[in-house]
């Protein structure tokens, strides 16, 4: 599913793939966009509270991160693809990449 501005606008989605060749975004399901440092910076801090505490909800990460379902569940799931969390029923403990 495209975003709405690249629906709008397909020009943006020539910009959108030259910024994801450079490794500058990070493109996640539904069209979610982060910058890589901003990416980054989502992932130390995720990494940091599990630390903390072992094993948490998406409910709780998201509100950690104060952000939204629409944009938590996206980054979670690319988190378990690179072993930083590991989705164990309603939770997510740290992985072997944490």
């Amino acid at each position: 599913m495209k975003s709405k501005f690249i629906a709008d606008d397909p020009a943006y989605e020539v910009v959108i793939n030259f910024l994801r060749d450079k490794d500058e975004i990070i493109e996640f399901k539904n069209g979610v966009l982060l910058t890589d440092r901003d990416f980054k910076d989502v992932v130390d801090r995720v990494i940091a509270l599990l630390k903390s505490e072992k094993r948490l909800t998406a409910s709780q990460i998201k509100d950690h991160l104060k952000t939204t379902r629409k944009y938590a569940i996206p980054l979670l799931e690319k988190l378990d693809d690179m072993g930083v969390t590991i989705r164990d029923g309603d939770y997510r403990i740290p992985g072997d990449n944490a």
